[in-house]
């Protein structure tokens, strides 16, 4: 015990002040800001609400770092996204994450698997409306920084307000809107199955074609062995 001691005390105070403390790696910290793209104003016109929640994705290279799948965080004052398990830069030199952010927050979503989205039937107060807008942010090739890392959200969803003009004062507590219509994804497969068809028909042309001067050749050759024979 004493020679240990010793070996630890052996070192004079200069040749302590040598040695660099090791420093751990930065934290990585987030803040947010809102692409202004509606007309109206909303709780999420300029920037997300102190009442959301933010799922928070990282990712270096291929691999998830510690605390990267669904982090969730909370918004603070001007933005600032802040959670209880803090993430971490990976500590080799040059390595860049890439962050991928949505809101609001869920449970059990898995990176680049698909997920349901619905919204409430009720949107009148706050916390309908923010459970009903999607909003998404990436920040991709992110170096080590001591600063926060700024996310720009974008709105995922198309808001749609109805203005109903009562002029025969009529009792509208119990209305209903329904919006009905195809969706643009219906027209797009229609549109393959169309050129899918024509491509069909063309090959088939194609191989008719085909056959018929395979047919001729034949017959072109019959003859030409016939003369032959005849001389």
């Amino acid at each position: 015990m004493i020679a240990t001691m010793a070996m630890f005390t052996a070192c004079s105070q200069n040749e302590a002040e040598d040695i660099a403390p090791i420093s751990k790696n930065n934290v990585i910290s987030l803040t947010s800001s809102m692409e202004t793209m509606r007309g109206v104003s909303d709780p999420q016109t300029n920037a997300l609400s102190a009442n959301n929640t933010v799922g928070v994705f990282v990712t270096s290279g291929e691999t998830t770092i510690t605390n990267g799948d669904n982090n969730k965080h909370t918004v603070g004052n001007g933005g600032a996204l802040s959670t209880t398990t803090p993430m971490y830069y990976p500590a080799e030199d040059g390595a860049k994450v890439n962050i991928y952010a949505y809101a609001p927050y869920k449970s059990g979503i898995a990176l680049a698997t698909a997920s349901n989205f619905s919204v409430a039937t009720d949107q009148s107060a706050e916390a309908g409306y923010l459970s009903s807008d999607l909003v998404c942010a990436s920040k991709e090739n992110q170096a080590s920084s001591e600063s926060a890392v700024s996310l720009t959200f974008g709105h995922k969803m198309s808001q749609l307000q109805i203005t109903i003009n009562n002029q025969a004062s009529l009792d509208l507590s119990e209305a209903a809107v329904y919006i009905t219509g195809r969706l643009r994804l219906h027209s797009i497969l229609q549109q393959v199955l169309s050129v899918m068809l024509l491509v069909m028909l063309l090959t088939l042309r194609v191989l008719q074609l085909l056959a018929l001067i395979r047919k001729h050749i034949r017959l072109w050759y019959h003859r030409q062995l016939l003369q032959i024979q005849r001389w």
